[in-house]
């Protein structure tokens, strides 16, 4: 009985059948597109990219401010207290002072490290360090004249295995999706249509369309 499936993934052999076929397209797609198109791609991601990352930032570090007042209305001393544990050269009410000494000093040291590194942590999370490899990957092909992603789509029309293994990344997979714009329409349009039936292969009729479609592209 035909088992469903509906993530990527190395136990799911839809995928797998799939996957190499849509590697294949994208890299043609590459090498067809022109630079103005891989140029306006690349500098447009690096637009919306950042745009997306300061927007967030912006709201995260609001929220964050909202809730550590909220609390310094509530818990004012102990958060002065540990304000000054971690910033010890700021001028803040220095009567407060009188209530830390040698014994209790290292718990409002803790607390202010702790409510830091949360705040730093929330505020820019993994989004940050996504940006930077974003960034870093756009920045390397254009700088490079595209001279990078044309190998990698040379190797994956060849079905070299290392370049399917970098391409399975994390990055590499949003690169591919962003990129795909600047590929020829039709090329565009076959990859958005088998990456369609991939998603409703649990449909009898649309996995066999997949089969045939993947059978054709393998034999081209």
């Amino acid at each position: 009985m035909f088992k469903k499936y509906t993530i990527p993934g190395e136990n799911n052999p839809i995928w797998q059948m799939v996957e190499p076929i849509l590697f294949k397209i994208w890299a043609e797609g590459m090498l067809r597109a022109s630079y103005s198109q891989l140029y306006t791609v690349h500098f447009m991601a690096l637009l919306v990219n950042t745009g997306m990352f300061l927007g967030g930032f912006v709201l995260r570090a609001l929220l964050t401010g909202s809730i550590l007042f909220l609390g310094y209305t509530i818990f004012e001393e102990p958060l002065t207290l540990a304000f000054i544990a971690v910033f010890p050269s700021f001028e803040m009410k220095t009567a407060i002072m009188t209530h830390i000494n040698e014994s209790n000093f290292w718990v409002y040291k803790l607390l202010g490290y702790v409510i830091l590194i949360k705040s730093v942590l929330f505020i820019f999370g993994d989004n940050f360090k996504v940006l930077l490899q974003e960034t870093t990957l756009y920045l390397l092909m254009i700088v490079t004249a595209m001279i990078p992603l044309k190998w990698i789509a040379q190797c994956l029309v060849r079905e070299n295995f290392f370049a399917q293994f970098f391409a399975k990344s994390s990055l590499m997979s949003l690169y591919m999706t962003q990129t795909l714009s600047a590929a020829p329409s039709e090329i565009d349009q076959k990859y958005t249509r088998i990456f369609g039936l991939y998603k409703e292969s649990n449909d009898e009729n649309a996995r066999k369309e997949l089969e045939e479609l993947c059978a054709i592209s393998i034999n081209q």
